[in-house]
């Protein structure tokens, strides 16, 4: 619920317009003066202010003055003026539009939620681009949105952008899955028509080019879509087994386990150490250099 501040000294109109944003389901504060105003906007800030020009002990002028060095708050003015140079006047202070009095209570209440929706869209795009200056990392993949750039291990990958954004909305959310239907709208354009089988083009061609420095990050659930797989996970899987094998000796040198077959592979074991640790009898894992598939 947004908040709209009222200042104006004449008693009638605050009653008339808190009734009406009211209706329409603002939160209204109330002041009769700027100096009061002034204050209270310090204190708890409201999301708009509308503003009469003309009012005792300071007036809309200088308090839309003082309020532009800390605030960038949409202000409205309510004038009784029609002189053209208090308009100016107050454009340049930072005003960021002008009511005549007598007015219209809706077009008041329009032109409030135009200016809402305004300042929410410009806070909306000033924390996306925020957003999308950030980088993503997940483990050894490096990924930053703002020069479209990836590596794995220092080593660069180099995507299309349809691939960037594919394996960016996979790993922003590790294990989580993602339809095809969620990735076909990355893939789409007003050029081309997408269907599913391009987005597993894509997702093959993006497979390709992690394999070729080293990594597999992509899984398959089948019949739902695709998932990111974190190397970190895996990784606490194998610091797990080693603290709870036999001896730490027989356990093999791990490489880097990224694929859902390794990760089955590294249960198995884990389930022989828990197994070899209750029955005291000891279930060797494979020799040390053993080939993953013959793990199981």
């Amino acid at each position: 619920m947004s908040t709209i501040a009222l200042v104006d000294d004449d008693h009638n109109i605050l009653t008339s317009l808190s009734i009406a944003l009211e209706a329409e389901r603002y939160r209204v504060t109330t002041y009769s003066d700027g100096l009061s105003a002034l204050e209270g906007f310090m204190a708890s800030p409201p999301d708009l202010a509308i503003v009469d020009i003309k009012m005792p002990r300071m007036d809309g002028m200088e308090l839309l003055r003082r309020l532009r060095e800390k605030s960038d708050m949409p202000v409205i003015f309510l004038t009784a003026k029609d002189e053209e140079i208090d308009e100016l006047c107050g454009f340049m202070l930072g005003a960021d539009d002008f009511i005549r009095k007598p007015f219209s209570r809706r077009v008041l209440i329009e032109r409030i939620k135009v200016l809402l929706r305004r300042t929410v869209s410009e806070a909306g795009l000033s924390s996306g681009e925020a957003r999308l200056s950030n980088t993503l990392e997940r483990g050894h993949l490096h990924m930053d949105a703002e020069r479209m750039a990836c590596s794995w291990k220092g080593n660069p990958i180099k995507l299309t952008v349809t691939e960037f954004f594919i394996l960016q909305a996979l790993a922003i959310r590790p294990g989580a899955i993602k339809s095809r239907d969620a990735l076909k709208d990355l893939a789409d354009d007003d050029r081309t028509h997408v269907n599913y089988r391009t987005v597993d083009s894509h997702i093959k061609r993006l497979r390709r080019k992690l394999r070729a420095v080293g990594c597999e990050l992509i899984g398959t659930v089948f019949g739902v879509g695709y998932r990111f797989n974190d190397p970190t996970r895996y990784r606490r899987i194998v610091g797990l087994l080693r603290q709870r094998a036999p001896r730490r000796s027989d356990l093999p040198p791990f490489p880097s386990i990224t694929s859902s077959s390794q990760a089955m592979q590294v249960r198995t074991l884990l389930w022989r150490a828990s197994a070899s640790a209750e029955s005291g009898r000891r279930v060797l894992p494979p020799a040390r250099g053993a080939s993953w598939r013959k793990c199981s």
